[in-house]
């Protein structure tokens, strides 16, 4: 590298040495050695403080109703993303009298399809009628969905 921009975009005369790439090396301050975890791959010990254990495996010949959920909320994810484009030009009403004011929520998966709005993102609320501080209704906000989604992301 021929040239370092700090990131205050000062530019600085060599390359800094690389930093904290050994997270696991950090000792903290509120945990013992039995909250640490020694993880081996290609031969060098990793340590991994309060190992959450791997990750969700999905048996794609045997589904149970965690794998099915896991893929149905990414899936969900797939498409809600592809809301964020700031050339879609679908408008949308994110005013308190469109959004929020959720009557019930899912109990379990088999709610899902019904409670969120898997192809347009969303979920059930139907929003306030009125704002409970003034009495009066709220007016519409439209915007484009896609700047709306990258604001929320």
């Amino acid at each position: 590298m021929t040239e370092f921009i700090d990131q205050a975009g000062q530019p600085v005369g060599s390359t800094p040495e690389f930093l904290s790439p050994e997270w696991g090396e950090v000792v903290p301050f509120s945990m013992t050695a039995d909250d640490m975890t020694l993880k081996y791959r290609d031969g060098i010990g990793w340590k991994t403080w309060m190992d959450a254990g791997d990750p969700p495996y999905l048996d794609l010949d045997n589904l149970s109703d965690t794998d099915t959920l896991w893929q149905w909320g990414h899936a969900m994810v797939a498409v809600w993303s592809g809301q964020l484009d700031p050339d879609d030009p679908t408008m949308i009403n994110i005013s308190p009298n469109s959004l929020g004011n959720i009557s019930a929520f899912p109990n379990d998966f088999s709610s899902y399809d019904d409670f969120y709005n898997f192809a347009d993102g969303g979920d059930s609320g139907e929003g306030w009628s009125v704002n409970p501080s003034t009495g009066m209704p709220y007016e519409d906000q439209w915007v484009k969905r896609g700047d709306y989604g990258r604001i929320l992301a």
